[in-house]
């Protein structure tokens, strides 16, 4: 049987030299800083979660994924840079200068234009002006109509969702591109306000019934086919009323309302009525919007492409060869895009083709009147 050893204090401390007691004491240390460590990686998550959150309304350093194209084709972009969101955004990308053709506007003027808007319970709302002027002219991009050549409005939505995504649209895409918002945005008039600083036209997305309502909705300020004309233009002159400045609507979902010809007539005849335009998602294959434009008067534009229906480098950059294509046959393509990393990547990767190309950059109000193509 093991004896057990007992040392008086005495007999310890003897036993211990000097260097042995430097060791334990460091011993201890580093047990206290690995159970520190260890607590930080426990709650990493947690304030990596938090921070996250915050990213948004914070001066956080954040991946900015817009490559500089450099050289030809087949040159190699450089890596994308650590960069401060609140520094970031105002660093102009090469090749974002609007391309010949488009006028060189820093900004537009602001909004809202005396005499092009009436005070309602819901807000400002757009109207045209005594003297004949409208809101979807007044408030347009500047653009050179004698120009001919081909023409690309590339139109990227959802804007006002995320703030970090907002403010790179805003400051990094050119200026003849065209943002739409949510109306359910924060602070949704300082955004129109930022985009129109830096030139960019502006769109208000109108929420409308898709095939899968109620399963799937975008907002409770959606029109629905099942609502009367009266409960409806509530919900139009609603979303009409968050902001000034913007030239037109665009349709966010809307499969099941742009097939109903009743429904749509009397949104669309308020929205001729009130000076703007029209931009249908096409969700709808068989939309009945542009019918029904022409025949109260409302100027529609059809969307041709989404760009980034699915998140991939080689079909987001063929979506985009077939605008080119479509405009080349047509004189005019519009095509859709969201504010992914991805998406902005590859147009800031296609943008400065377009010159060599023979083709124009232009804001969606540029498409309304449709160029014969040579």
């Amino acid at each position: 049987m093991a004896k057990s050893l007992k040392l008086s204090t005495a007999d310890r401390t003897r036993s211990i030299p000097r260097v042995g007691v430097a060791a334990a004491a460091a011993g201890v240390l580093a047990v206290a800083l690995a159970g520190a460590v260890l607590w930080l990686a426990l709650s990493a998550d947690t304030t990596m979660d938090r921070l996250r959150a915050e990213a948004d309304r914070t001066s956080l350093t954040a991946r900015v994924i817009l490559p500089v194209p450099i050289g030809g084709a087949g040159a190699e972009a450089p890596p994308p840079a650590e960069l401060s969101l609140n520094t970031a955004m105002a660093q102009p990308v090469a090749g974002n200068r609007p391309p010949p053709g488009t006028r060189e506007t820093p900004a537009l003027p602001p909004a809202p234009a005396p005499g092009l808007v009436e005070q309602t319970a819901d807000g400002a709302l757009p109207k045209i002006g005594a003297d004949g002027r409208l809101p979807r002219q007044v408030y347009a991009r500047p653009f050179d109509a004698a120009d001919t050549r081909p023409r690309i409005a590339v139109v990227v939505t959802d804007m006002g969702h995320a703030d970090a995504a907002t403010n790179t649209a805003i400051r990094r895409l050119p200026p003849p591109v065209t943002l739409a918002f949510t109306p359910y945005a924060r602070d949704l008039d300082a955004w129109l306000k930022a985009a129109r600083t830096v030139g960019h036209e502006t769109l208000m997305m109108l929420p409308m019934e898709p095939d899968s309502y109620p399963r799937d909705a975008p907002g409770p300020h959606t029109l629905l086919t099942s609502l009367g004309p009266a409960n409806n233009r509530g919900r139009l002159e609603w979303v009409l009323g968050r902001g000034v400045g913007y030239v037109g609507v665009i349709t966010e979902m809307g499969s099941r309302f742009t097939l109903s010809e009743e429904a749509l007539s009397p949104v669309l005849t308020i929205l001729r009525n009130r000076g703007l335009l029209l931009l249908d998602n096409s969700a709808a294959a068989n939309s009945r919007a542009g019918t029904v434009g022409n025949r109260v008067g409302l100027p529609v534009v059809a969307n041709d492409r989404r760009i980034d229906a699915v998140v991939d480098r080689d079909t987001i950059d063929l979506r985009l060869q077939e605008l080119e294509e479509i405009a080349r046959q047509r004189g005019v393509a519009v095509g859709l895009a969201g504010p992914l990393p991805l998406t902005f990547e590859r147009l800031a990767a296609w943008f400065p083709t377009l010159e060599r190309k023979g083709i124009v950059l232009v804001p969606v109000s540029a498409v309304i009147e449709r160029p014969t193509a040579g």
